[in-house]
């Protein structure tokens, strides 16, 4: 991903969020157009999570605290902005009604879980070029794949392997390269 963008040549603006087993999302790298940054962030991230959730509407929430935090800098207002949505488990944690956490077993697909990230990807499809890349069972992807396609989003790539997730990552890039002007790029992982 980092080396197709080349951050180098070209004017790319990075950021990421981080979620799994809580209601609220964490930063994972906060703006930058450093490729150390960037590399240091992709490098870093675990193989094997050890959290054992997955609250696809933080992540989401994370997505569009990002995006709309490059609308509102002078400096990234007018890019385009790509959000891969990266994930490696179904949807099982949610906020209830009364805005308490819940979650149930994990790795298991829980449909308020899905229910409660609806309208997260809808917004972010609305706000942004929207991708979905998972990297787990096939049972998460059709999860994914639904929520991305039915909010409008750009595509999903299933993640089953790692030269899948390189290349799904290479074709991602090379669209973004392709329409410079895209300086703005969301990972959410």
């Amino acid at each position: 991903l980092i080396t197709t963008l080349d951050p180098d040549t070209n004017i790319i603006n990075f950021t990421a969020v981080n979620f799994g087993n809580s209601a609220n999302y964490s930063n994972g790298v906060a703006w930058t157009n450093e490729k150390s940054s960037m590399t240091s962030y992709v490098t870093g991230l675990p193989n094997s999570p050890t959290d054992l959730g997955t609250c696809w509407e933080a992540g989401l929430q994370g997505g569009i605290d990002r995006v709309n935090q490059a609308r509102e800098n002078d400096n990234l207002k007018n890019n385009e902005t790509y959000v891969l949505f990266v994930t490696d488990g179904n949807p099982n944690g949610w906020v209830d009604r009364w805005g308490n956490y819940q979650q149930q077993t994990a790795g298991l697909f829980v449909q308020a879980a899905y229910d409660a990230a609806v309208p997260k990807a809808n917004t972010l499809a609305g706000l942004c070029h929207f991708y979905g890349i998972f990297c787990g069972d096939a049972d998460g992807y059709a999860h994914l794949n639904d929520l991305i396609t039915e909010a409008g989003g750009e595509d999903v790539i299933n993640g089953d392997t790692t030269t899948a997730i390189e290349s799904a990552f290479e074709d991602i890039a090379t669209t973004i390269v392709n329409n410079l002007g895209a300086g703005s790029v969301v990972v959410i992982s």
